[in-house]
């Protein structure tokens, strides 16, 4: 179902009526949009536009704040043991697409996880992929590029320490939120059909102010099991129905999800 809009009438952020969360929702899978509807619920008048300008950005900065000394030393012992293992760097600096950031695009601090030449490698894995009719989740479980000690990481969440001075640095990055695609993803499957919603509207939501995520309704749903559609409708429906209230419920519900391993690869 494509959602239908006049030519060129995209309405502001934060006045777009709940009909349009709804006709987002309509593209997941029935049990899927339960599971987000559930974390996102609030009675709260203050979300979407409203919130992310507001009490959202002092909850980032609290949250962070209060978890970086705990995050500075995970990466200190979890660095030493990448350079033990695989030798420089421990970290890795990704950039990631952003239509609403400088230069479109943002940097994030990761530990790294992948072999030193992964960036080179991935886009000739995606376009083999697609070559050859494997699905984006497909890949993610079985990408050759992570290294041992880099799947213990993933699978404990533990390569995601240095986010929190993603938040401080810049406001690159919101506590809660939506997981960003790289970007051999973004030229596979957001390009293409920028035109069209809900991908549309998604690219909208960005340039308007919206940031990608730590944690959020993607992460402790299906994590990682989640096709490009539903991932880019989750958080449409993230961006209106975005709240203090669901924030406080997401993070709370995240140690729990990180400890679980769904979907983590």
């Amino acid at each position: 179902m494509e959602v239908k809009l006049r030519a060129g009438s995209i309405p502001a952020l934060g006045t777009l009526p709940s009909k349009m969360a709804h006709e987002f929702e309509q593209h997941l899978q029935p049990e899927l949009r339960n599971q987000v509807n559930k974390l996102l619920k609030t009675n709260s008048k203050i979300r979407g536009e409203k919130y992310w300008k507001g009490p959202k950005r002092i909850l980032d900065y609290a949250i962070s704040g209060l978890s970086s000394p705990a995050s500075l030393a995970v990466i200190l012992l979890a660095g030493t043991a990448i350079i033990i293992d695989g030798g420089w760097p421990p970290i890795h600096l990704g950039k990631r697409p952003h239509p609403g950031k400088e230069n479109g695009e943002i940097s994030l601090l990761k530990l790294r996880t992948m072999e030193k030449d992964a960036e080179i490698k991935r886009k000739f894995l995606l376009t083999q992929a697609i070559a050859t009719d494997t699905s984006p989740l497909e890949l993610k479980r079985n990408d050759p590029r992570i290294t041992r000690l880099g799947r213990f990481f993933r699978k404990t969440s533990l390569d995601e320490s240095p986010q929190f001075l993603n938040v401080l640095w810049k406001y690159s990055l919101w506590v809660v939120g939506t997981r960003p695609f790289d970007y051999p993803e973004w030229d596979a499957y957001i390009r293409p059909n920028q035109a069209k919603s809900p991908y549309k509207e998604y690219i909208e939501y960005l340039k308007g102010g919206m940031n990608y995520g730590m944690t959020g309704p993607d992460v402790l749903t299906r994590r990682g099991n989640l096709d490009p559609l539903s991932r880019v409708c989750i958080a449409n429906i993230y961006a209106e129905k975005s709240s203090l209230e669901g924030d406080l419920r997401m993070i709370r519900l995240t140690p729990r999800a990180v400890f679980s391993r769904r979907g983590a690869y």
